[in-house]
């Protein structure tokens, strides 16, 4: 962590970053039932075992997705937080603060393997790049947040390759923003309370849809690293004896 001490206005700055590799071998989990069919298409006869098929038509009708002891397992990557907080004069005898927090994640790699090796790195569960912005400013009892997250452009397979076996692979990246106001009171009794109003995802953005496909039928599904519900309010009430 590195905070700085040259000058006066920069006090309340401070900088962290984590670099982390997990390299784990002997690895006990489930893969998931597409990743077994992936990688028995690939050539791993002993995930085809769990794949069962319809005896006359020759689909899929069942993947058993049981706990395994893949080969190795590898996630790299680096965190950086930065916050910056200071007391603003913006408005004469008023007891204001104003901080800024940064957190932003890199993937380096993701990656299983079995008998076949796959970075998951860019998936819609592994983005490469994500961050979450927050904004807040209090005066006195008031105070107000503006949340922002952010994910990078996206995968929809990364076994598939553009122009072979889909036209376009990537769902764009995604910008969401949450609003918050509040204020803080206290009771005669001396017992505190926060009275607060969230916006979560401010501006309605859409999720990007990720195609799928079952037996029924072509799918649209939302991707659970998106929000699926799009603008909503919430009122709430905390009161601390």
């Amino acid at each position: 962590m590195w905070r700085p001490t040259f000058a006066n206005w920069i006090d309340g700055f401070q900088l962290s970053a984590d670099w982390y590799e997990i390299d784990m071998k002997n690895r006990v989990g489930s893969l998931g039932a597409q990743r077994i069919i992936d990688d028995c298409f690939a050539g791993d006869q002993s995930l085809c075992a769990l794949v069962f098929r319809n005896t006359g038509t020759g689909v899929i009708e069942r993947v058993l997705n049981v706990n395994l002891n893949t080969a190795a397992a590898l996630t790299s990557g680096v965190d950086l937080e930065v916050r910056y907080d200071f007391e603003p004069d913006f408005i004469a005898n008023q007891d204001e603060r104003l901080n800024l927090r940064l957190f932003a994640g890199y993937l380096g790699e993701n990656s299983v393997t079995t008998t076949v090796y796959r970075d998951d790195v860019g998936s819609i569960n592994s983005p490469k790049y994500n961050a979450t912005a927050t904004l807040g400013y209090d005066i006195g009892s008031y105070g107000i947040r503006l949340v922002g997250r952010y994910i990078h452009k996206t995968m929809y397979d990364v076994t598939w390759v553009e122009g072979r076996d889909v036209d376009n692979n990537w769902a764009a990246s995604s910008t969401t923003a949450n609003l918050i106001l509040s204020y803080r009171g206290k009771t005669d009794a001396g017992s505190a309370w926060t009275a607060s109003f969230n916006v979560t995802n401010l501006f309605d953005r859409d999720p990007p849809i990720f195609p799928s496909q079952s037996q029924r039928g072509g799918q649209q599904n939302i991707s659970n690293s998106y929000d699926a519900f799009g603008r909503r309010y919430q009122l709430s009430l905390n009161y601390s004896f």
